[in-house]
């Protein structure tokens, strides 16, 4: 995390804290290097994937676009509009999905499960049981709490925090609780907006008026 980031979630803690709630900071987060089932969730993401966007873009009727082969083909077709070299874009996901072997229903089920209680039982419940935690807030660049609260199916939400001084790329705060803590995490959001007042300093040029 750069200094500016590090700073930036330094003064959002202190003004949770300065507006009543208890900090506990700093927290390790159970299974977070867990190389291991990262992996795991990747390889179930890939072998679900390609269903996944048949079944989506079987939907729509506004394109020709059917399977994730013609996405491919489109992007090769495309690639002034679709790799534009300042985001890095490629395909090698969407690659992989394609030619990724199909998991047998058997051993997709126990991967889901075992990811599952990784992402949760053994990841963030423990967590939030060890510290004695409403919930959990850290920068958005943190893509391992995502990807647990993915595995787990629990519920997150961000909350601005300002733009980078070098691109105005928009960064943030996760919150991140247990199962069904959609409620709290609102509270928690919508108590920290009003003290931040990040939507009052400046606003992205592509902002509807």
């Amino acid at each position: 995390m750069s200094d500016e980031l590090n700073d930036v979630v330094n003064h959002s803690i202190e003004l949770i804290r300065a507006h009543g709630a208890i900090i506990i900071d700093p927290v390790n987060i159970t299974g977070l290097d867990h190389v291991q089932m990262f992996n795991d969730l990747w390889f179930l993401f890939r072998d679900t994937f390609q269903e996944d966007i048949h079944n989506y873009l079987d939907q729509l009727t506004n394109t020709s676009i059917r399977s994730l082969m013609d996405i491919i083909e489109f992007n090769l077709n495309h690639t002034d509009q679709e790799f534009h070299p300042e985001f890095a874009s490629d395909q090698r996901n969407f690659e992989i999905c394609l030619n990724q072997t199909k998991l047998s229903s058997v051993d997709q089920k126990h991967l889901l499960n075992k990811t599952r209680q990784w992402g949760g039982e053994l990841g963030i419940d423990k967590t939030l049981k060890q510290y004695d935690l409403d919930a959990l807030i850290v920068a958005d660049t943190l893509y391992a709490l995502v990807m647990m609260a993915s595995a787990a199916g629990y519920p997150l939400i961000s909350v601005p925090m300002g733009y980078k001084q070098l691109n105005g790329q928009p960064f943030g705060l996760i919150i991140a609780g247990t199962s069904w803590s959609e409620p709290m995490l609102l509270r928690i959001a919508h108590g920290l907006e009003p003290v931040s007042r990040v939507r009052d300093q400046r606003r992205p040029p592509y902002a509807a008026p």
